[in-house]
């Protein structure tokens, strides 16, 4: 509720400063120049991660990355297309890929505190090797949970 009241107010407070500093033109150009940019950048970003889920999926994994990526950039997106230049500044922080590494971090801190689970206890999206005793594929392990389990079933595609 105070972000509300809180964040049209520094919004407004932050366009009378930038336009005392570089003119009023020059701010509305800026603000219009960040949504440009943001929409060719969401665009492009958002179809790179719609490719990456689609990827992941064809190989049967879950496309843990490409979903937060793309729940970021649709954020990101949303803030862009509000007017002002906090906004932007936070929508393009969601968007681009150099930042969106530390946005994802972030995400799921906020969301692990959040659920209650603690941070070291999430496992990384893309683990770089099967844990010892585990194999990957139709030989796996009998350690392994749902080994030996058979489920029937049709594909629908």
């Amino acid at each position: 509720m105070v972000l509300l009241v809180l964040l049209p107010l520094a919004e407004l407070l932050t366009l009378f400063g930038v336009s005392r500093l570089i003119g009023g033109w020059w701010t509305v150009a800026l603000m219009m120049t960040t949504t440009i940019i943001g929409g060719l950048v969401i665009r492009r970003e958002g179809l790179k991660s719609w490719r990456s889920m689609r990827e992941a999926t064809s190989r049967g994994a879950m496309p843990e990355r490409p979903i937060a990526d793309s729940g970021l950039v649709l954020t990101g997106g949303f803030l862009l297309v509000l007017p002002g230049l906090i906004t932007d500044a936070l929508g393009l922080l969601l968007v681009l890929p150099i930042t969106r590494p530390l946005a994802r971090a972030g995400a799921a801190y906020l969301i692990a505190n959040k659920v209650g689970v603690p941070l070291s206890g999430l496992r990384p999206a893309y683990p770089s090797s099967p844990r010892p005793g585990t194999q990957r594929g139709p030989g796996r392990s009998e350690d392994q949970p749902g080994a030996g389990t058979t489920v029937q079933g049709d594909v629908i595609e």
